[in-house]
């Protein structure tokens, strides 16, 4: 079943040979740290618009990983 959703996911994302498929557990929260991992340099900085809850939530996640500043 796994090797038959990875071509699905391939297939239809356009996901060539080269690159690898990953299935992740978690929701939505898991993005907090994943997209500051993944994309904030540690000398780097991300500019956050806290709009609610969920953005302070991500903010404290990025600021494990670099600089974040309020824009």
């Amino acid at each position: 079943m796994l090797q038959q959703t990875e071509k699905d996911v391939r297939t239809l994302a356009g996901v060539p040979d080269d690159y690898r498929v990953l299935f992740l557990p978690g929701g939505a929260s898991l993005q907090f740290s994943m997209v500051p991992l993944n994309f904030l340099p540690r000398d780097g900085s991300a500019d956050y618009i806290v709009s609610g809850a969920l953005v302070a939530e991500g903010r404290q996640e990025a600021k494990k990983v670099g600089g974040v500043k309020i824009a």
